[in-house]
């Protein structure tokens, strides 16, 4: 650690899963960066352990090795085993920016739990041919959102929250994200519930993460089936009779696809026909999340039988 290397009292979490030079990737960026954590929480899902004697004077560097694939019980699993407050959370594809962990943890109080920081997402350049990467947040103006927005702001790899305000929302959702039958939204999830549960989510611009662009071309349409078969679980999820602010959320969701679908389709042709898959899977993920929630409750009322 240079003499300019500040540590911050935090614990940042690596969910990966058989990506091991990318885990080795964003592990040397978080500890190269000019603040470093005071702990780092490694959890790897992948079939082979793949520690590594990483190391940095003033962090302590925990790496778990865990069977059970999910990255919402990756994340849950690290903020159980947290020693710090001030949870930070990022992805093994990703790069952090040298200043990346003070812009997110400066604007964190502890005194003030319900204040969550979250950054900005950027892709690398192309690793593959084809190569891109979703789920960026390119912009360059600081915002503040309360209440209900009616879209997304919370992006996983990238945000900062106290353990207290973490624990009392419910950590992520299992049901939802990669490793599970709805491969998505588990951020979409957390974020609506930490709004209405009176937060303010911040976004803070100046901390950066690089998402890396290693997936090809071919991997596009079927991760915005994927997508949107998750983000299908999260409306209905929220949907009640009382309440429809998300049958809402979606019309406005598909209402924006589908304007500027005729554009995309004359620019990228091949990626525009991402957004009705991504419709699609809205309504085939919606009823999966149903028919799943209605099994789940006749086993409950079976098993109560079976007690009584």
């Amino acid at each position: 650690m240079s003499d300019s290397t500040r540590v911050v009292t935090a614990t940042v979490v690596v969910a990966t899963c058989d990506r091991p030079a990318m885990m080795q990737s964003v592990v040397e960026s978080i500890l190269a960066a000019a603040a470093i954590p005071a702990e780092l929480i490694i959890v790897d899902q992948s079939t082979l352990a793949h520690p590594a004697p990483w190391s940095a004077e003033g962090c302590e560097v925990r790496y778990v090795h865990s069977t059970i694939r999910s990255l919402s019980r990756a994340n849950n699993l690290a903020a159980r085993l947290a020693a710090h407050e001030v949870l930070v959370f990022t992805h093994d594809d990703v790069l952090v920016g040298p200043d990346w962990l003070e812009a997110l943890t400066d604007r964190i109080d502890t005194d003030r739990p319900r204040t969550v920081v979250t950054g900005r997402v950027v892709a690398t350049d192309p690793e593959v041919d084809g190569g891109f990467a979703p789920a960026l947040n390119i912009s360059t103006e600081p915002r503040s959102y309360r209440g209900r927005v009616g879209y997304d702001v919370l992006k996983p790899m990238n945000f900062a929250i106290c353990r207290a305000w973490f624990e009392e929302v419910g950590g992520f959702d299992e049901r939802l994200g990669p490793g599970t039958i709805f491969p998505g939204a588990e951020d979409s999830d957390f974020g609506f519930r930490l709004l209405e549960a009176g937060s303010t989510l911040e976004y803070v611009p100046a901390a950066v993460v690089r998402h890396r662009a290693w997936r090809d071309g071919r991997a596009y349409l079927p991760l915005r089936w994927q997508y949107g078969v998750a983000q299908g679980a999260f409306y209905a999820k929220h949907l009640t009779r009382h309440d429809l602010h998300m049958l809402g959320r979606m019309r406005d969701d598909v209402r924006r696809r589908a304007v500027s679908f005729p554009g995309r389709l004359r620019r990228e042709r091949s990626r525009a026909l991402g957004d009705p898959l991504f419709v699609i899977g809205n309504v085939v993920g919606g009823a999966r999340w149903r028919r799943q929630r209605r099994g789940e409750r006749r086993q409950g009322r079976r098993d109560a039988s079976a007690r009584s």
